[in-house]
């Protein structure tokens, strides 16, 4: 869980941050790369001020994309564990597991059935990163 809301939240402040940016002047974004980096993290209510209610939905739901593909491989194995009770969890299983998925259907194999997973987590990570958004700027406002 933690690597997923890291990329999750990375991504959000990355994107809303890089919509603000473009928005101001479209000729020095994105080639900047992370254009506020840790002035986000600092004082968040600079980005969050900059982008619009569409913008956060947008950025909350590719948060949610990039966070859910980077876990996908380790979630396919650990569904596959979850649903067959004769398999007994151990590293070295798990490993093998990464390895016949591999072997039987190549490395699309380890994001099989992340379309639908996808369906879900955009709508439902573009609401909640927006909520979060606006309770830490009331928060932050507020001096809380």
């Amino acid at each position: 869980r933690s690597l997923s809301a890291a990329c999750g939240f990375a991504t959000n402040d990355f994107l809303k941050s890089l919509l603000a940016r473009a928005r101001e002047d479209p000729h020095c974004c994105p080639p900047g790369g992370w254009p506020d980096g840790p002035e986000v993290v600092r004082d968040p209510s600079k980005a969050l001020k900059r982008t619009t209610p569409i913008e956060h939905l947008m950025s909350g739901g590719a948060a949610g994309a990039v966070a859910k593909t980077v876990i996908a491989p380790a979630d396919r194995v650990k569904i596959l564990y979850q649903t067959n009770e004769k398999r007994s969890f151990n590293w070295r299983g798990v490993k093998r597991t990464f390895s016949t998925i591999y072997h039987n259907t190549g490395v699309s194999g380890l994001w099989r059935g992340h379309c639908a997973t996808l369906m879900q987590v955009v709508p439902k990570s573009a609401v909640t990163y927006m909520t979060f958004d606006s309770y830490r700027q009331w928060i932050f406002q507020a001096n809380l």
